[in-house]
Formats: C-alpha cells, sequence, structure tokens
C-alpha cells in the first residue's frame, strides 16, 4: 500500500537493525513507498555515532532484532538525545519487558516485528502526522505508574465532544478513525486533540493516548 497521507509532505527516514540483512529490507521496502524522499541507514558499531549525526531524518524505524536490551535502550537513548523530537517507531517481539523499556526509553509508535510492512506504514502516517501508535490493549499494563495521572477532574470537566474524542482515543482509534465515526474533518479532531492536551497539562501526543487509555481501563 503506498504511503501517500493527505496534505503530506515527502519524509526522510532514518532505518537501524542489528542485522544488516534486515536493514536492507527495510530500506528497500521504505524506498518503494511514494511520499517518502529519503532512507538513510544507520549501522550497528561503530558507525552507528555517526550516521546518526549525518542524518536529518525525523522519522526513525529500529529493529530490535536480537540484540541484548541494554545495548537497545542505549542506542534509543542515543537517538532521543541527538533528536529530542523525532518519532520513533520500533519494531519489536511480543516480550512484555522489551516493550516496556523501548517505550521507558521514548518509543512513540510499536509495531510487532513479524506485522507486514503495511502495518509499519500506518504508524508512520500517524506519527507523520505528530501521533503515537501504541497497541491500545497494552499501553495501561506497560506504562501504569509512568506517568503521574492529573486529578480525576481534569477529565470530567471536559466539554462533552472533547470527552467522547478523550474516550475514543482510550479505545484504540486513530486520528483518521475518529472522524469518520463521528462524521467531522480529521482537522477538527486534530484540533479537539491539541486542546485536550492544553486543557490535561499534557506535552505529546504520546502523553495523550497514554492518559485515555489509563482513563479508560480505570472506567472498565
Amino acid at each position: 500500500m503506498p504511503w501517500n497521507p493527505e496534505g503530506s509532505e515527502v519524509v526522510h527516514l532514518a532505518v537501524h537493525s542489528p542485522h544488516h540483512a534486515v536493514a536492507e529490507l527495510l530500506a528497500v521496502g521504505l524506498r518503494q513507498q511514494s511520499g517518502i524522499k529519503r532512507v538513510d541507514m544507520l549501522p550497528p558499531g561503530s558507525g552507528f555515532g555517526r550516521a546518526l549525526r549525518a542524518t536529518g531524518a525525523r522519522l526513525f524505524v529500529v529493529d530490535c532484532g536480537s540484540q541484548p536490551l541494554a545495548r537497545l535502550t542505549d542506542l534509543l537513548d542515543a537517538i532521543r538525545g541527538a533528536q529530542s523530537t523525532a518519532s520513533l517507531l520500533v519494531l519489536a517481539p511480543q516480550d512484555r519487558e522489551i516493550m516496556r523499556a523501548v517505550l521507558r526509553h521514548g518509543a512513540t509508535a510499536l509495531v510487532s516485528a513479524s506485522d507486514p510492512l503495511e502495518r509499519c506504514m500506518e504508524a508512520l502516517r500517524q506519527l507523520e502526522q505528530g501521533h503515537s501508535w501504541l497497541p491500545a490493549d497494552l499501553v495501561g499494563e506497560l506504562l501504569n505508574g509512568n506517568h503521574a495521572p492529573r486529578p480525576q477532574s481534569a477529565i470530567d470537566q471536559l466539554p462533552p465532544r472533547q470527552r467522547q474524542i478523550f474516550d475514543l482515543i482510550g479505545s484504540g482509534m486513530s486520528t483518521r478513525d475518529i472522524a469518520t465515526l463521528l462524521g467531522i474533518g480529521v482537522k477538527t479532531v486534530e484540533t479537539h486533540r491539541m486542546r485536550l492536551m492544553q486543557q490535561l497539562g499534557l506535552r505529546t501526543a504520546h502523553d495523550l493516548v497514554v492518559r485515555a487509555v489509563q482513563a479508560k481501563s480505570r472506567s472498565a
């Protein structure tokens, strides 16, 4: 499925895997997608730091591979240190410990390493629009206690439409899915998301998703 999100510009990605062959396959698949201008390779080992400093990418795709968890988290910290506002998609195995670790170390999207490329592309579309892509059924479990909740009254005081959108975010729905369900424009949903972040004192779209999922799990 070609990537050509409505109204988006072509993008510049950087890809890393501890296995060169995997990184090459990822890069080839991504370069075939319309809307992607450039894919840089961040090699493992001594060349990683130099490549990271040289890339101008704002979206990173990191394959966990079979590398030790400590090395993986050091790598994520290095990317965050060099590109504090970048979006970071991690291809992770179905391992709770690894998922917890990559979320704590800055991942803004999680996709299973066994998922098809189309799912990776959908996650990148959401990141390009400034959103997170996290498995809604796992966020509450994985991030419980990592984000201090604000008083529940802050949610109770939301206007009806914003509360409705907040609840849908907590159910794992994307911006586009919410717009379709409610019969409103994508830009309108994005405006509501921005206002939700302001009213709840949240800094990032990632924090909004986490807060919404936590609120949903408490009310279940």
